[in-house]
């Protein structure tokens, strides 16, 4: 099997019809009526179809139960050192 070709490939989109999943762009979602967010998304940064589609296929393609990306290489940075505040870091100074 090609994991990588055919994740999210699950059908036809009821809508459209497009047999590979589309991309999502938006950058905020609509709220209901009791301003709560009933799809699950709120900004496109903290989550949208398209980077859960990312996260899950890079996890099925590593034999892993979940992963995470990041919208840059300072967010990545960021998040381990926050997972881990009483870790050592070395750094090289070149």
């Amino acid at each position: 099997d090609t994991i990588l070709a055919h994740s999210g490939c699950d059908g036809a989109d009821d809508q459209y019809g497009g047999v590979s999943p589309p991309i999502h762009m938006a950058s905020t979602y609509e709220r209901g009526e009791d301003l709560e967010y009933p799809r699950g998304y709120i900004y496109g940064r903290t989550g949208n179809p398209t980077r859960n589609l990312l996260e899950s296929t890079l996890a099925a393609a590593e034999g892993g139960s979940e992963a995470a990306s990041f919208a840059s290489g300072m967010a990545a940075s960021s998040a381990i050192f926050q997972a881990s505040p009483k870790a050592h870091v070395l750094l090289p100074d070149d």
